[in-house]
């Protein structure tokens, strides 16, 4: 009744989670709260990190090919 409508999908989203969704949501939610500007960083890092590992798949395929 009160919150959010359907139609914008207020129900949708809470209905069929797992319990590592909700784990990994609120432990976000409490390092984004309580320590933001380390949770910035690990972004970055992870981030910075994922970008690397993609550019070193594609210079493998692109030796492999080549």
């Amino acid at each position: 009744m009160f919150g959010i409508p359907e139609a914008a999908g207020g129900k949708v989203f809470l209905r069929g989670r797992s319990p590592i969704f909700w784990l990994l949501f609120i432990t976000t939610l409490y390092l984004i709260l309580t320590v933001p500007e380390s949770f910035a960083e690990a972004t970055q890092n992870l981030f910075s990190g994922l970008v690397d590992f993609l550019r070193a798949t594609r210079r493998y395929f692109e030796q492999l090919s080549s």
